[in-house]
Order: structure tokens, then C-alpha cells, then sequence
């Protein structure tokens, strides 16, 4: 809340002046294109939301050539208009001709508010090269990531299962190395692909979906890219050996996902050509008619079917081979090195805040966030019986359910209630559910997710649990949007007030639950588990707001049933 920027809109107001000329006087509006890359000729849908302000509220749309581009000086700037429904929702289709990379630029209706994005439009024969250049760059953020998963297993004791570890992840630098030589016959089937609406522009509008198709990959490339690097920067090389081995477990599914991302582009790309994976037979082009009796086109077709199936037949089949080997390798670290060296408790956590924020004895203001997930708990084995034992790990979670209600306007300046129509307009984010299939590091990259590390140590029956720092946490971004328009008698024009209502981050909400300091778990043993488990409960209050809180939490080793 930004209580000195409502102050000035409503002295502004109540003086008579038309309207604050202020940048929270602005309509917000957000803006997505799709597809992101595309090939000319392409019905390029532009979406978003904003306040449906006035009778007829409409979006303007441009498209504006980048002026640092090639061909920036033939390609004219696009325009459109939007229609925006009483939820806030618009989107219209503009077809595109002209290549290059465009900025696009929508307008809310009160001619303020602003939103842009990028959009790329690509010609034909720099398809290949453009599929070419997005997959080197996954292969060589992959490499990068391998290098650092040696590394770190480098950093374990010599033992016979850390010698077979490094073996099995030698295989697959191995077939990594053939990276480059899959990418080649991936370029010379896109290359030829490419030539025939080249050599004859009759097949063009045949091969049109299938070229978009192709344009689609790279897209979802950038994507990748972008992703593999954050996660890169993210791996770590941990001082104690159980978090070794365990953030390369994490890395080495950091990459198997992403091999699938590629398996799956590259089965894109073939399907791209008309041909089935699963299937021995080419499927031939339909040639239109005015080709059909034409030797050289009816030889171009078999040529692009034939270099096409090389591509099923290697790069695809390469990336599954490659998948087989970083799976087998991931399973052997976690199966022979962990096992051999550390024992891991983890099990089911939930956390709740809910807070009431009042002025005198009236809410303005209240919100819910709902964290679930789990806590990881490793230390290492051969302990002495009755000896402390020294755990390090991690909350891991995503902010599941948010919830918001606010009065803010009418508690906070009553006046404004009084004298006006207070129309409003709340965008509440959504909560994203905890998975973990592909590990807490993949799952990192929810706006959501966050990830907490702890450590503490267990004497006799008793945890003593200490909350340490967030290595990532609920994005900044995660906040609720409010929107007012202030209509009445007095007022010449509409009056719009916008701010932002935040939420807590997952360690602050984590910290309040456990009373902000380390907290006491009993320890259950037996001659085949350990499981600990609490619930905590906690009411803050403070000066305008009370806060409850709650965490339970519940670990097993073997894992909770």
C-alpha cells in the first residue's frame, strides 16, 4: 500500500482538478504474443489484461520494427485494436508479412498504460540456421552442467561406487561429444525442407503449418536456454558430502529433464516434415496439381522425405540413447553413493498465514498464503549410538493456494466512499501445486517455489531445528494488483488509483511459524524407522494487524507412508 499516493489523488480530487497526472494514473495491462517466432503470412494472436474502462474500452496494438534490425528499413509498423470484456480480457489476431524482429507495443484505454514484448517474424531460408544455432545452445549449457556435476563428484571420498559414478557419467560425455555431429544432420534436413518453397512456390501454402511448426521449436529453444542457464548458475558444490551427492542427483535430473525437452523438439522437427516417429513408413508430400507431372519437384520431395528420415533414424534416436544413459547414471549416485554415505528424513510440510490488517476497529485489508511441499533432512552414516547426529536439508515447497480481500479506499479514506462510486477491479495470482518429479531444482523455477535451507541436530529423541537462509524464494512478482476508478458528481473526469498488496515470503512465514528461532521436534526410533513430527501453531499481534500461523511437519526415514 502507498498511503502518500492516495493522499495526493484524493487532495487533488477534492480541489477540483481534473485528474492527477501521476505515473500510478496509468491503467494497468499486460501483453502476450503467440507464436513468439514465426514465419511471414503468420495470424500472430496478441492477449492480455487491463481495466475495462469507459463505453467502448479498446487496446491499441503496434508493431514496430526494432531499428537496430536488418530490415528495418522495408518492414512497416502493424496496428490494431482490441476489444476488452467486462473481465479485463482482450486479444485479437493480426496476420504478419514482413521479416524481422518487431517490438510490440499495446496501449490500455485510457491512452496511459503501456505494456511491450518481443516478436520475431522469420524468413524461410533462415529457418535451419535459426533451429541450428538454438539447439548448439542447449548442447553447450548441457556441457556446462555435466562439467560441474564432475566436479563436485570429484569432491566425495574414493570409493568403488564414486569410480563406477564417473564411469557411467563418462558415457554420457561421450555421447554428448556427438552433439555437434546430430546437429549437422539436423541442418541439412531443415535445409532442404526449406528449399522447396525456394525451387517452387507452389508448395508454399502446403508447407506453410509445417515450417510454422519449425519456427515453434525455436521458440520453446530460447525458452530452454534461458532456463538451463538459470539452473546452472544455481548448482552449487557443497561443503558437507551428503549435499554433494545430493545437488548432483538434483543436477543430473536438471539435465535428464532437459534431454527430454530436446527429444521432444526434435520429434517436433520430424513431425514438422510429415513424418510419423513411430512409424518405418515417409508418408510422400501431396504435391498440388500443377506440379504433379513435374520431374524435378517430385525428386526435391523424395530428397527432403529422405534426408528427413535421417533425422528420426539419428538425432532423435541419439537423444534417447543419451536420456537412457543420464537416468542409468542418476540412479547408480543415488542408489550406491548416497546409500553408502548418508541417510535422508524427508516428508510432507504445510504452512499457513493468515493476516488482518485494521484501521480502529475496521479491516482494510486481509490476505491468506498456503506453503506445502516437504523438508529434507541428510546426514551422514556411521554415527555412534547415543551420539548427536548433525542434519542439514532444506524446506522445498510452492505457495499452493493465495487469497486476497481488501476495503482500502472506503476504510482508509472515507470520504472517497462518500462523495463517489468506487469501481475496483483485485487480480489475485494464482497458487501453483509442489511437484517434485523432476527434482527441487527444476521446480525452482516456479514463481511460486521456494527453497529453505535448515540444519540442526538430533540428541536422544529431541531435533533441534534452526531455519537458515533461502536459496530461492516466492518471486517478487507474486503480489496482488488493485485497481480503483473513482467516478461522481464532482469529479470532471475519472479518477484511477492503482497499487500493489504483497505477500510474505515463504522464509519469513516459515520463521513467524517456528517463533523466530530454532524450534523442538520429538524423535521417534525404532529397530526400523525414525519419523519426527510437530504442528505449530502461532498468533502475532501487532500495531494495525494480527497475524496467525501454522506449520506442521512430519519426516520418516524409510520415507512417511
Amino acid at each position: 500500500m502507498r498511503p502518500l499516493t492516495l493522499v495526493a489523488l484524493v487532495a487533488v480530487w477534492s480541489s477540483g482538478a481534473a485528474k492527477a497526472e501521476d505515473e500510478n494514473d496509468k491503467l494497468g495491462i499486460t501483453v502476450e504474443v503467440d507464436p513468439v517466432v514465426a514465419i511471414p503470412w503468420a495470424d500472430v494472436k496478441v492477449s492480455g489484461k487491463t481495466t475495462a474502462l469507459g463505453a467502448d474500452p479498446t487496446v491499441k496494438i503496434e508493431f514496430v520494427i526494432d531499428p537496430g534490425a536488418e530490415h528495418a528499413d522495408k518492414a512497416p509498423t502493424i496496428a490494431g485494436t482490441a476489444k476488452v470484456n467486462a473481465k479485463g480480457d482482450y486479444s485479437a489476431t493480426i496476420r504478419m508479412e514482413a521479416q524481422g524482429q518487431y517490438n510490440v507495443n499495446v496501449t490500455a484505454p485510457d491512452g496511459k498504460g503501456t505494456a511491450h514484448t518481443l516478436f520475431i517474424l522469420l524468413d524461410p531460408p533462415e529457418i535451419p540456421d535459426e533451429v541450428e544455432k538454438s539447439v548448439v545452445k542447449l548442447g553447450e549449457g548441457l556441457q556446462k552442467m555435466i562439467e560441474s556435476l564432475r566436479t563436485q563428484l570429484a569432491g566425495i571420498p574414493a570409493n568403488p561406487a564414486r569410480l563406477q559414478a564417473e564411469e557411467k557419467l563418462g558415457k554420457v560425455e561421450t555421447k554428448m561429444k556427438e552433439w555437434a555431429e546430430q546437429v549437422k544432420t539436423l541442418k541439412a534436413a531443415t535445409d532442404k525442407f526449406t528449399e522447396l518453397p525456394r525451387k517452387f512456390p507452389e508448395t508454399a501454402p502446403l508447407l506453410h503449418a509445417r515450417l510454422q511448426k519449425l519456427t515453434d521449436v525455436v521458440g520453446k529453444n530460447k525458452e530452454e536456454q534461458a532456463r538451463i542457464d538459470q539452473e546452472l548458475a544455481r548448482s552449487r558444490a557443497a561443503n558437507a558430502t551428503c549435499e554433494k551427492l545430493d545437488q548432483i542427483i538434483e543436477g543430473l535430473k536438471v539435465v535428464s529433464a532437459a534431454l527430454n525437452f530436446v527429444q521432444s523438439g526434435l520429434k517436433e522437427v520430424v513431425q514438422a516434415f510429415g513424418l510419423d516417429v513411430a512409424s518405418d513408413s515417409i508418408p510422400a508430400f501431396t504435391l498440388p496439381k500443377s506440379l504433379a507431372d513435374n520431374a524435378a519437384a517430385v525428386f526435391a520431395v523424395k530428397e527432403v522425405s529422405k534426408v528427413a528420415g535421417s533425422v528420426a533414424l539419428g538425432p532423435v534416436a541419439w537423444a534417447t540413447a543419451i536420456i537412457g544413459l543420464v537416468v542409468d547414471c542418476s540412479g547408480f549416485v543415488q542408489e550406491q553413493n548416497f546409500a553408502k554415505y548418508c541417510e535422508k528424513i524427508e516428508g510432507p510440510m504445510k504452512a499457513t498465514m493468515h493476516a488482518v490488517f485494521k484501521q480502529e476497529d475496521a479491516e482494510w485489508w486481509t490476505y491468506d498464503i498456503t506453503l506445502e511441499g516437504k523438508l529434507v533432512l541428510r546426514y551422514a552414516k556411521g554415527m555412534a549410538p547415543g551420539a548427536a547426529v548433525h542434519v542439514s536439508g532444506e524446506f522445498l515447497g510452492s505457495a499452493t493456494k493465495l487469497a486476497v480481500w481488501e476495503d482500502a479506499l472506503a476504510v482508509l479514506y472515507p470520504v472517497t466512499k462518500k462523495t463517489s462510486t468506487l469501481l475496483r477491479k483485485l487480480v489475485v495470482p494464482p497458487g501453483f501445486p509442489y511437484s517434485d518429479v523432476e527434482g527441487k531444482t527444476v521446480g525452482a523455477s516456479s514463481p511460486n517455489a521456494f527453497n529453505v535451507a535448515v540444519e540442526g541436530d538430533i540428541v536422544a529423541d529431541k531435533l533441534t531445528l534452526t531455519l537458515g537462509d533461502a536459496r530461492s524464494d516466492i518471486s517478487d512478482a507474486v503480489e496482488a494488483h488493485v485497481t480503483y476508478v473513482l467516478i461522481g458528481p464532482m469529479i470532471l473526469a475519472p479518477i484511477i488509483v492503482k497499487y500493489d498488496l504483497p505477500f510474505t515470503k515463504a522464509h519469513k512465514l516459515l520463521f513467524r511459524a517456528m517463533s523466530d528461532g530454532p524450534v523442538e521436534i520429538p524423535v521417534q526410533v525404532t529397530t526400523k524407522t525414525m519419523t519426527l513430527a510437530k504442528a505449530f501453531t502461532r498468533k502475532r499481534p501487532a500495531e494495525g494487524n494480527v497475524v496467525d500461523y501454522t506449520l506442521s511437519i512430519k519426516a520418516c526415514n524409510p520415507g512417511c507412508k
